[in-house]
């Protein structure tokens, strides 16, 4: 039985957990690390928003708390048989910043045998804990989470706690025979680090460090593009070991695409995804995607390389990779000027135009790899009495 070992410092901690990949291919391990300052590793995270209440819950032992007004809530995670672990924010007075935490970190169902976790900032309404440790149930024994909490106050001034991972696991691996530095992190914040969704925003991630010194960062799926090829990719749950192959006799789809699209990014629960377009097509491995972003590259008169980029809908985009009879997306040009225009008597206002693509993604122009000198903007009337270039600049 392999034993896990603890390493602790002032910022950092690393373990070594089971891992509970089944065999197929060589599982490799990762430590895992914490810090307060988690939320750098891999870029903004969803985690999560727990609903607080005043509502004592039933059944559940309680230490002693000083608020006439405490605040319970339900951290959810799939790695306890109840599938949420109690918390309750308590303060010393009838007013003032909720600057004690008691949470159920040994997941046994009980606050009572809890120590208090201090705020390390409180200022009415807002409070933060860091670092707050949990030991989850596993197959070899408890396993060491942190989170990171924010108590935060909604418009309406409902209070609600933010909670993000305070810890990621880490590790020089190998993928065909070079080393790179792999990381995972749990993106919602559950206690699980391989959650994969249509909505891939919600999935868990993953960042390789190449020998050259490129990142990639990721979303857990199915398979993992490196280097240009497909990979398959397995997390374990407890997030302590990877496995990496090449995905070879993977069932394709074709997906029809707007015309002068030059490339496509999409995602699900196969993964991440950025691949070219071919003959007004992509293909991806067969199942349902999620929009992420879109590219157009054109080269002009004098040879220069203009590249659009558009990332962000405002409203989900989905298709399906094999799909028969699936009609072309609809997205892509024309764009959309967002600027405000305005005329007081006999003159004219314009602001600098922002470009946007038909479902509001945000568009970001490039020429050979700059961007490109400020838009002008030329009006002319039909009898050509009014006649006037205008120069834009960039804010």
């Amino acid at each position: 039985m392999i034993k896990k070992l603890t390493c602790l410092s002032v910022l950092l901690t690393l373990s070594f957990a089971p891992c509970t990949i089944a065999a197929a291919e060589q599982e490799q391990w990762l430590g895992y690390r914490s810090s307060a300052g988690a939320a750098r590793i891999v870029g903004k995270t969803p985690g999560q928003n727990l609903e607080l209440t005043s509502e004592r819950p039933q059944g559940v032992s309680l230490p002693q708390l000083a608020a006439e007004d405490p605040l319970f809530g339900k951290w959810k995670t799939p790695m306890v048989p109840a599938g949420f672990v109690w918390l309750v924010l308590d303060r010393s007075g009838k007013t003032g910043s909720y600057h004690r935490l008691f949470m159920d970190t040994n997941a046994n169902g009980s606050l009572a045998d809890e120590k208090a976790v201090q705020s390390g900032y409180s200022a009415e309404p807002m409070s933060s804990f860091r670092q707050v440790k949990l030991l989850l149930p596993g197959e070899d024994g408890p396993t060491a989470y942190h989170l990171n909490m924010e108590l935060k106050s909604s418009k309406d001034k409902t209070k609600y706690l933010l909670v993000t991972a305070g810890g990621w696991y880490e590790g020089e691996v190998e993928i065909e025979g070079v080393k790179q530095q792999v990381i995972v992190f749990d993106a919602n914040a559950n206690g699980a680090f391989d959650d994969a969704y249509l909505d891939f925003s919600r999935s868990d991630r993953i960042k390789i460090i190449t020998t050259d010194y490129k990142q990639i960062i990721g979303r857990i799926g199915k398979y993992i593009q490196l280097g240009g090829k497909l990979h398959g990719l397995r997390v374990a749950r407890d997030g302590s070991c990877v496995q990496f192959w090449p995905a070879k006799d993977v069932a394709m789809g074709s997906v029809r695409v707007p015309e002068g699209l030059t490339a496509l990014g999409a995602g699900g629960v196969n993964g991440l995804f950025f691949v070219p377009v071919k003959d007004g097509q992509v293909k991806l491995p067969l199942g349902k995607y999620r929009l992420n972003h879109w590219e157009i590259q054109r080269k002009d008169k004098s040879g220069a390389l203009w590249k659009l980029s558009a990332s962000g809908p405002s409203k989900a985009i989905t298709f399906e990779a094999g799909k028969k009879d699936q009609p072309p997306l609809e997205f892509g040009e024309p764009l959309l000027d967002d600027g405000a225009y305005s005329k007081r008597g006999s003159t004219y206002r314009f602001s600098n135009p922002v470009l946007k693509g038909r479902h509001g993604e945000r568009i970001t122009v490039t020429r050979d790899g700059r961007r490109p000198p400020a838009p002008k903007l030329l009006i002319r009337n039909a009898d050509g009495s009014y006649n006037r270039r205008f120069t834009f600049a960039y804010g």
